[in-house]
């Protein structure tokens, strides 16, 4: 059997596999509306020149987050000379050598990075970069919720800076409180006071609950402001969904960033770099599906006239 041959029967075995899987997916939509609903936006994510404006919100976005890791690096550097132990940070994917301290670690990288970021023309572009990241957001935003009557978004809006901000703030706290449930149990019951791993387990999944109540209220604010449509409900589902996914990938950016840090074996800075540009993009990318999603809900005006309509007359 030639290549040739062997190219062309995976290429009809992929047409093959594909047509069945659009099969399923259309049969699928025609018996559950919640599928329907998630295809419709997805086709709204891929054909609306969404992907366009989340690559822009992510490639305005890194240096923000850069330096919003570099005062995580900090505030780690602090934690780390608080604690009571050498490494009392915790995390599944890296067993720390004793003979390694945390601290010290997070102290000559916070030493040897902000030098190179935190200068005047750092902050300038720290700036820059929390007004561009807050506009390319903003302007996404108006033209997935208001299609028809999107507004342009001026670039040099006071808003935008507040906006820029305000979200790295955000996204700082909740690293933060996902690196406070790293902390070791002992350590935690030494500072805290409390007696039992038991409590301390239980304070740390309260942690969790309260970063995703705090990424959710502000989404739905956000969002609750940006589109007075559709239903409140709609939104709140929407923004619980998307919480509860950035609360996952705060885990894995944060795990994967203490990681980079102290292994030896791995280019630190290249891993860093490269993890929080897959944490901005999915994120990004999540944020804009959760208003794709919210767009393809009925506005809540349909909504109320199709609850005023009488029974009969529905099924008529």
């Amino acid at each position: 059997m030639t290549e040739a041959t062997q190219t062309g029967q995976r290429l009809s075995l992929r047409r093959r596999l594909r047509a069945t899987i659009l099969k399923r997916v259309e049969g699928a939509r025609k018996k559950h509306a919640w599928v329907d609903h998630l295809v419709r936006a997805e086709l709204r994510f891929r054909q609306d020149q969404v992907l366009y404006l989340a690559l822009v919100v992510t490639y305005r976005a890194l240096f923000l987050s850069i330096v919003l890791m570099l005062a995580f690096l900090y505030v780690l550097g602090l934690v780390t000379s608080v604690l009571p132990g050498t490494n009392e940070i915790v995390i599944p994917i890296l067993s720390l050598p004793t003979d390694q301290d945390l601290g010290a670690i997070v102290n000559q990288t916070f030493t040897r990075s902000s030098g190179a970021v935190m200068d005047v023309l750092g902050v300038l572009t720290l700036l820059f970069s929390a007004t561009y990241t807050a506009k390319a957001m903003r302007q996404g935003t108006e033209n997935i919720l208001r299609a028809d009557r999107a507004r342009r978004i001026k670039t040099f809006d006071p808003r935008n800076l507040v906006v820029g901000v305000f979200i790295a703030a955000v996204v700082l706290l909740s690293w933060l409180l996902v690196l406070s449930t790293a902390i070791r149990r002992a350590a935690v019951a030494e500072i805290v006071g409390l007696s039992s791993p038991e409590a301390v387990n239980v304070a740390k999944g309260l942690v969790i609950v309260a970063t995703w109540l705090l990424i959710a209220c502000v989404v739905f604010a956000a969002l609750r402001l940006a589109d007075r449509e559709h239903r409140s409900q709609t939104i709140a589902v929407g923004s619980a969904v998307f919480a509860a996914f950035v609360v996952a990938a705060n885990f894995v950016l944060i795990y994967s960033y203490i990681a980079a840090l102290v292994d030896p074996d791995t280019s630190g800075s290249v891993v860093v770099v490269l993890t929080i540009l897959a944490w901005v993009n999915i994120v990004v990318r999540g944020l804009f599906y959760t208003q794709c999603w919210i767009a393809e809900s009925r506005p809540k005006v349909e909504a109320q006239e199709a609850s005023d309509v009488p029974q009969g007359q529905l099924t008529a």
